[in-house]
């Protein structure tokens, strides 16, 4: 015997009734199948909303023009500011609205636009590279009597740099003055 197809209905009242309890068993899985697919696509479109915003923003970022990069020479009282441009002349400039005059003042470093040379920003202290590396962050442990074989050299660097600093008042009592600053190096062999 031939089993009933399922998805025809039956012709007993009592088959009808199962075969409509399962058919609604059925589509209310389905149901909750679509349904948390659709909450999934939701969350994905808004997933993806926000990285094309991002995207935007840093595609806007990328199509701003260069800038060129100046210094403020006077803030002028009606809002205007001079500055000398990286490329050599002095120029009194606007500045966009944007930018907090506050923390313009002389000597700042600024970014002019590279058409109506208008302040767009205030740039951060420039640091010289080589400032920086000669720099100590903490204090030497090291002493003269760690290093050896150079008692030439320690006794040069002691007389250039560390005697003018400690013991100035035997070059005044010589009758010269002691160097303000030094640059110690070695000849080449």
């Amino acid at each position: 015997m031939s089993e009933p197809d399922s998805s025809a209905p039956p012709q007993d009242a009592f088959d009808r009734v199962n075969f409509l309890e399962l058919r609604n068993t059925q589509l209310a899985e389905a149901i909750k199948r679509v349904e948390s697919e659709r909450h999934y696509m939701e969350s994905e479109i808004l997933r993806l909303q926000r990285e094309v915003k991002r995207m935007k923003t840093e595609l806007d970022r990328l199509r701003y023009p260069p800038l060129i990069v100046g210094s403020v020479r006077d803030v002028l009282t009606d809002g205007r500011v001079i500055v000398k441009s990286s490329t050599g002349p002095d120029f009194v400039v606007n500045s966009a609205e944007t930018v907090e005059h506050t923390k313009m003042t002389i000597g700042s470093r600024v970014a002019l636009n590279k058409q109506t040379l208008a302040v767009m920003g205030v740039l951060p202290a420039s640091l010289d590279p080589l400032v920086t590396a000669s720099e100590i962050v903490d204090k030497p442990t090291v002493t003269y009597e760690d290093i050896g074989g150079l008692s030439e050299e320690i006794r040069e660097i002691r007389e250039a740099v560390e005697y003018p600093l400690l013991r100035s008042e035997l070059y005044k009592r010589v009758g010269v003055d002691p160097p303000r600053r030094s640059a110690p190096h070695r000849i080449p062999r």
